[in-house]
């Protein structure tokens, strides 16, 4: 129907017409509602997404009993289906006087995102320490000697070593950071 001239569906919609996106293009509420919609969504993924990641890290790399809590009550709002989520919240925010604000609209959106975001950023870091191991790497954790780096931080070092030589440790610097002479690093 969108490619039809007429203001009613007609088959064979002959010829092609691209009245109703011309519509749209000048629509001023469309156009409000839209842009609104694309920053409502890319604010609430880049949170769901920034909140998740430590948690997400948090839950794969730790040992701890309380870890498959925490994954839980993130992973809780999957439990309620979305329409009584959504009546809940409006509940909630009209009570605090922010129904129908932007504040109000990303807070559930990310509320809403965010066990999607986990089991995501979850597969990715159970499977990445499976992947090293089975591609034959080795690792640990060493002090950093970055100028300006403190007792807390550390640099994970990843090699592996094959039949032939000579067998070298290429360095991964994305930040650029170290210095690029190697002789210059201080020993350990």
């Amino acid at each position: 129907m969108s490619f039809t001239g007429q203001a009613y569906l007609s088959l064979p919609s002959w010829p092609p017409s691209l009245r109703w996106y011309r519509a749209l293009a000048t629509n001023g509420d469309f156009l409000r509602a839209f842009r609104t919609s694309l920053w409502l969504g890319l604010l609430s993924a880049t949170l769901a997404v920034a909140l998740c990641t430590p948690a997400a890290l948090a839950i794969a790399r730790s040992g701890a009993r309380g870890a498959g809590v925490v994954g839980g009550v993130l992973m809780s709002p999957l439990l309620v289906p979305h329409i009584v989520l959504g009546v809940a919240l409006l509940r909630f925010f009209s009570g605090l006087g922010l129904a129908g604000s932007f504040a109000a609209l990303v807070v559930a959106h990310v509320l809403i995102i965010m066990p999607y975001a986990l089991q995501l950023v979850l597969a990715s870091a159970f499977g990445t320490d499976a992947w090293l191991r089975a591609s034959g790497s080795s690792g640990m954790l060493v002090p950093s000697f970055v100028p300006g780096a403190t007792d807390a931080n550390a640099n994970l070092v990843l090699w592996r070593w094959g039949p032939d030589l000579p067998h070298k440790v290429d360095v991964y610097d994305p930040s650029g950071r170290l210095p690029k002479n190697q002789l210059s690093w201080p020993p350990l």
